[in-house]
């Protein structure tokens, strides 16, 4: 088990700078000693499989992500039952794959369990991805109002939270904040193919890209856009 440990802590390495194809092989390496020494249910088997699943999404390989998700999934429902916290973020991850792979009914599935487990768990964290995973799914079949909605409460949540990305290196810290903009300039695109100039400037410049916002302004005849509700009357209820 030493070695697969000292496999899956290089592997992490290489993860966490962005060299998937160099993590990937060494996961695997890693999961067949745990499988092997501790056998094909144990947590450990389960996080490996989990990154995998990461790595091979990364890598375009989203049939593999899948799975390697869906395997882990199955040993950690035995590990800590269906709605347990650590679920949420796997079962969010494993809904991004088959949203990727084309297949949004199970995309759809998947996210709005992970949604029932972090909102019963108070995960925000989770939560945000996953209510933009749904808008997501939403605004591809058509339903705006509901995509609208979602993203807004996603917004909402990265709005509330404050998290410190000062000891992050640059590199981290940018794709920390590009993660986050793509949920503004999804409701932004959403909002405008709907019309709703003047909200979709709103939430452009909650996350202060005026860059944007000038390249739109012509649209905005109500004012500052600062000065407009975030959440009409009909999503407040």
């Amino acid at each position: 088990p030493e070695t697969a440990i000292d496999l899956n802590n290089l592997a992490l390495v290489y993860h966490s700078l962005g060299d998937y194809a160099k993590a990937e092989p060494l996961y695997l390496r890693a999961l067949k000693i745990e499988e092997g020494f501790y056998g094909p249910d144990h947590e450990f088997v389960g996080m490996t499989l989990n990154r995998l699943g990461l790595v091979s999404h990364f890598l375009g390989k989203d049939m593999y992500a899948e799975s390697f998700y869906k395997q882990a999934l199955a040993i950690n429902e035995k590990i800590y039952g269906p709605y347990h916290a650590e679920l949420a973020p796997d079962i969010s991850n494993l809904a991004e794959v088959c949203h990727a792979l084309q297949n949004d009914v199970q995309a759809e599935f998947f996210f709005k369990r992970a949604l029932i487990i972090a909102e019963m768990n108070g995960l925000s964290r989770s939560l945000w991805r996953i209510r933009y995973g749904l808008s997501r799914i939403f605004a591809k079949q058509g339903y705006f109002d509901a995509a609208i909605f979602f993203a807004k409460h996603a917004i909402n949540i990265l709005e509330n939270s404050e998290p410190d990305i000062s000891g992050m290196e640059k590199a981290s810290q940018r794709f920390f904040i590009t993660d986050r903009e793509a949920v503004y300039i999804h409701l932004a695109d959403i909002l405008t193919v709907q019309g709703r100039i003047s909200e979709a400037l709103r939430a452009i410049d909650m996350f202060k890209k005026e860059e944007y916002a000038e390249s739109s302004e012509d649209a905005l005849k109500d004012g500052d856009a600062s000065d407009i509700p975030f959440f009409n009357s009909a999503e407040q209820e």
